[in-house]
């Protein structure tokens, strides 16, 4: 009995520190996403020339606004 109690209460230890390195991996990414979203928007300022263009960077700030938003439930989440 002891022994399954010790595995149990190790094994709830392991997963905790996995997901919070996973948590935090994923933080990187999506700052590294939101950064990449936010240049290609900058990149974009340039005289837009046809409908596509316009498709590239209203796609490119629906991405950095979700990455913005995915950010700040990340933020509130560690609260």
């Amino acid at each position: 009995m002891l022994a399954a109690l010790l595995i149990g209460a190790a094994s709830l230890w392991y997963t905790n520190k996995l997901v919070n390195k996973l948590s935090e991996e994923e933080g990187k990414l999506l700052e590294n996403y939101a950064g990449l979203a936010m240049q290609a928007i900058i990149g974009s300022i340039e005289p837009l020339k046809s409908q596509e263009d316009y498709d590239h960077v209203s796609v490119a700030k629906d991405a950095f606004q979700f990455a913005q938003a995915m950010m700040q439930i990340r933020y509130l989440s560690k609260k």
